[in-house]
């Protein structure tokens, strides 16, 4: 099985899965609470609501969404998937933005006493061959996918069966019935009058079929009095006019979809009652509450003396189960008009529970959401000599330690393919021909191994053609092509393979021409970064001969662009980005300005869940800030924040434990991103790190069975200017298990 792209769409299905059905469980108390309030008709688009969750795959995001709750619930985190699956071929560590692998545990800051690694190593190599045992995951969708085929494949088979039954019946032509249902057909406000066909005396009245619709009546029967024939032709225009022959497929190729589910199944069952209490409605206040009696004798009637064929599930029939014929004519009894207090309730419920549970979740703290469909192994880095998979900073790391000369020997350029454009170490647009003559040039005199990335607008718009023609399984295959033959372009030797965040993939894949990569002067925002006396002398600046005034500037510092209110998060090694190639940022020069253009960036609702606003975080190993809300317009001068240095002694924890550190700096806007700062794992020596000053948690890890496994376990911690200059691990605090 192709989990590359399977695992991914699965997670996808099972959280909107959780959703529908959270949102099925409200709609039940809502319809139960409101049912002398609620008219059919609305308590029929409620439950209607809860498949549409499941075939509209994507929403805005909502902090009120539903999304949120199926999120914490279902625990999608790259370490809960791998506690599941045990017999995963491929250990990955788990990790808190939406991309499956991240990089290596290590120490983010410099150790007091060098040479210490707080690292395990080598926890994220996956397996350079597939094993031949399937998982439980896949055992688990193995069958969720027999059971699907096998259902759907009834319903195809019942369609078929009923359109061979349609194509024997007698067309009915007797002229007071024709000219009666032409009657009523005005009555519904229908276009035209259905197919009119006589079917055994013993069927129920039945109407299928919605841009065509068929009429079946009973031949010989009762029904075919004129003062009952009216009101089962009412009520069955009804069922045309309001397109329930249409709708009725949705929750029965969706409950087949999820058969194993029975919320399903009861909201689908819900639906269908509560349409036919809304025609039952509908047709007493065309007959008048004088023939009420005689509605209700035709409904019994029907119901004695009929009998529903299997062909005749697909229809919209006037006969029902004796548990739903009882509650019709309950309510039936019960009538009372529409009034306007009902409307109103209807639609106001109507639309606050469409916003809570048609949209998507909101930015959730330690969270993996695979939310793309064909970006499977997003910055993971796949070592091309050994078929390995090694994460941004482990490999990162490894070039560090090599020995100069290979590394002078070696020339590693960045090449992004974007939706739009190729782009040369993030400064120059090159076309397929000119790139592959550029590397056929620099590889004559040099070893290049470039590292690749894939953008996933470059992956999207690769793999979907049509989106209304294109499946699931053609779309990867497309994309997996269309990765091929750019990787076949880049040659054989290359250093990784990437596939960029929706940061970076909303940054590059707007590049069009060479005037995207400028920043456009008119629309860019111009600022100065700082340090106190202090913390720049604490930080090494101005010590070469140079006198620190009041402030120094700051060169080299980072200018972050955060799209506010988008679900991501920031990790950072030395006080400086640890991928910056998953952020918008700019960089301050030898004066200490910046020139940024956040209005170049396009906010797209499906990559980036913002509302076009953003906040600024500004890294540097001498200090931080942050700005809320939009840049100054000015040259403004920002003065940063110098980091408290805090010793963390790691020998408590065991060699099979590691921990996480999450900062949220004091002030920010309510909407900013949590700060990883780093992971540490067991070891003999203290660790220094450089946390902002606010409020966090360390989370704890687990190793086992060569996996990382989030134990829940949160210790609060607080950094102020007071606050101790040490964080203390307290021995054993992972849950077993």
């Amino acid at each position: 099985m192709n989990t590359a792209f399977v695992t991914p769409f699965v997670d996808h299905v099972w959280k909107l899965n959780l959703q529908a059905s959270l949102l099925a469980v409200i709609v039940a108390v809502v319809c139960l609470v409101g049912r002398c309030s609620l008219t059919p008709g609305w308590r029929s688009i409620l439950w209607m609501l809860v498949f549409v969750r499941l075939v509209v795959p994507f929403g805005p995001a909502s902090m009120f969404s539903l999304g949120n709750l199926a999120n914490v619930s279902l625990g999608i985190r790259s370490a809960d998937i791998d506690r599941i699956d045990a017999n995963a071929t491929e250990t990955k560590r788990p990790d808190h933005e939406t991309t499956p692998v991240r990089p290596a545990i290590e120490s983010v800051a410099r150790p007091l006493v060098p040479d210490i690694d707080t690292a395990p190593a080598g926890i994220t190599k996956m397996a350079t061959e597939t094993s031949s045992t399937w998982s439980a995951r896949e055992v688990c969708t193995a069958i969720w996918l027999v059971g699907a085929a096998f259902l759907l494949a009834r319903l195809g088979w019942l369609k078929t069966r009923l359109s061979h039954y349609l194509s024997r019946l007698e067309v009915i032509s007797q002229p007071e019935v024709i000219r009666l249902a032409e009657s009523i057909a005005s009555t519904a406000r229908l276009n035209r009058v259905p197919r009119l066909l006589w079917g055994s005396p013993q069927c129920s009245p039945a109407v299928c079929g919605w841009w065509s619709p068929v009429l079946i009546l009973p031949s010989d029967s009762t029904v075919l009095q004129p003062s009952r024939l009216r009101a089962v032709l009412l009520h069955e225009f009804r069922h045309v006019r309001t397109a329930d022959t249409l709708l009725t497929w949705l929750p029965r190729v969706l409950c087949a979809t999820f058969w194993f589910n029975p919320l399903f199944w009861y909201a689908g069952r819900k639906w269908h009652e509560e349409r036919e209490l809304s025609c039952d409605e509908w047709v007493l206040r065309q007959i008048g509450q004088d023939q009420k009696r005689t509605y209700l004798e035709t409904l019994m009637a029907i119901a004695t003396g009929s009998s529903l064929s299997p062909m005749l599930e697909l229809t919209a029939s006037i006969v029902s189960s004796s548990t739903t014929l009882e509650r019709r004519i309950v309510a039936m009894k019960r009538f009372r008009p529409v009034t306007r207090t009902g409307l109103i309730a209807g639609a106001v419920l109507t639309l606050v529970i469409a916003a809570i549970g048609l949209t998507d979740a909101a930015q959730a703290e330690n969270e993996s959401v695979k939310e793309q469909k064909f970006a499977t192994f997003a910055n993971s880095k796949t070592d091309q000599n050994t078929g390995t998979q090694v994460p941004n900073q482990q490999q990162a790391d490894q070039e560090e330690t090599a020995p100069v000369a290979s590394q002078a020997k070696t020339l590693k350029p960045k090449i992004v393919f974007a939706q739009q454009a190729i782009l040369w170490e993030w400064t120059e647009i090159l076309t397929r021909d000119q790139l592959q003559e550029r590397l056929a040039e620099l590889r004559a005199t040099q070893i290049v191994k470039p590292s690749v990335y894939f953008s996933l607008g470059f992956v999207a718009s690769k793999g979907i053609v049509d989106l209304a023609a294109t499946s699931e399984e053609e779309a990867s295959e497309r994309a997996n092509k269309a990765i091929g033959e750019s990787m076949e372009l880049i040659g054989r030797d290359w250093t990784m393979m990437s596939f960029l965040s929706r940061r970076g993939s909303g940054a590059v894949d707007r590049i069009r021409t060479t005037d995207d990569l400028k920043i456009n002067p008119a629309r860019s925002l111009k600022g100065r970064v700082v340090v106190s006396r202090d913390v720049g002398r604490a930080a090494g600046l101005g010590s070469e001969g140079k006198p620190l005034l009041t402030t120094a500037p700051v060169k080299g510092a980072q200018v972050v662009i955060l799209p506010l209110g988008e679900p991501c998060f920031i990790r950072l090694r030395d006080g400086k980005l640890r991928e910056p190639e998953e952020e918008i940022w700019y960089e301050t020069d030898a004066e200490g300005r910046f020139q940024a253009d956040p209005a170049s960036l396009v906010f797209d609702p499906v990559l980036l869940f913002g509302d076009g606003k953003y906040l600024t975080l500004i890294l540097h190993e001498a200090g931080y800030g942050v700005i809320n809300g939009q840049l100054a317009a000015s040259d403004a001068t920002y003065e940063l924040l110098p980091w408290r240095e805090v010793t963390i002694d790691p020998r408590n924890l065991k060699e099979d434990e590691q921990i996480e550190i999450w900062m949220t700096p004091a002030g920010v806007h309510e909407k900013f991103p949590a700060v990883s700062i780093g992971w540490v794992g067991h070891g003999d020596r203290p660790v220094a790190v450089k946390l902002p000053r606010g409020k966090g948690h360390v989370a704890y890890w687990r190793k086992v069975d060569d996996q990382w496994h989030d134990t829940e376990v949160r210790h609060p911690i607080q950094v102020t200017a007071d606050s101790p200059a040490e964080i203390l691990l307290s021995p054993g605090p992972v849950k077993s298990g």
